[in-house]
């Protein structure tokens, strides 16, 4: 999505635990979940969406979660995303806002 290297790399990756969809032995897609709930770095290659690559590393991430106690889940949506989040039950929240030239809305999913 030609986001800029400098924002893409934000120094957390070493604290967050990684999620990786591997078929026949390629990534197809990933995300990565912090300690305090935030999810993000959720993309699937062009040509499996569509294919619930996605929702399988959603649930997987969400399992972790609750595994860790975590009560609450939030994430910034791209708006062309906001539907397959709200499918797996987070909520809209507050304002669209720009990120890496694209516009997002922040989504709240509670575990507990």
């Amino acid at each position: 999505q030609k986001v800029p290297e400098e924002i893409e790399l934000d120094g957390l990756d070493d604290e967050a635990t990684h999620v990786l969809a591997i078929l026949e032995g390629v990534a197809i897609g990933t995300g990565r979940i912090l300690k305090d709930g935030h999810i993000g770095r959720v993309a699937v290659k062009k040509q499996y969406r569509g294919q619930s690559v996605g929702k399988g590393i959603m649930k997987t991430l969400i399992q972790w979660a609750e595994d860790n106690e975590i009560d609450k889940l939030w994430l910034g949506s791209q708006l062309q995303a906001k539907q397959f989040y709200i499918n797996l039950g987070f909520k809209p929240q507050g304002e669209i806002f720009t990120e890496a030239g694209i516009d997002h809305i922040k989504m709240i999913k509670y575990l507990r």
